[in-house]
């Protein structure tokens, strides 16, 4: 299965579904909001396959 990170409308980045979760878990560990690292390892976790990081709070977009 693939995923895809929409970094804004009309720029995104689709990937196989390994290296898609791998990117999720590189930030998860990285990030120091937990509720956001929280969303990303639950999109991980029930193999969701997408990320739109417009919904991320604005600190965690950057």
């Amino acid at each position: 299965m693939a995923g895809l990170i929409v970094l804004k409308p009309g720029v995104d980045w689709a990937a196989t579904g390994g290296l898609f979760d791998w990117t999720l878990e590189f930030l998860i560990s990285r990030l120091p909001d937990r509720q956001t690292a929280n969303h990303l390892q639950e999109i991980v976790d029930n193999n969701l396959g997408s990320l739109w990081i417009d919904d991320l709070p604005a600190p965690a977009q950057q």
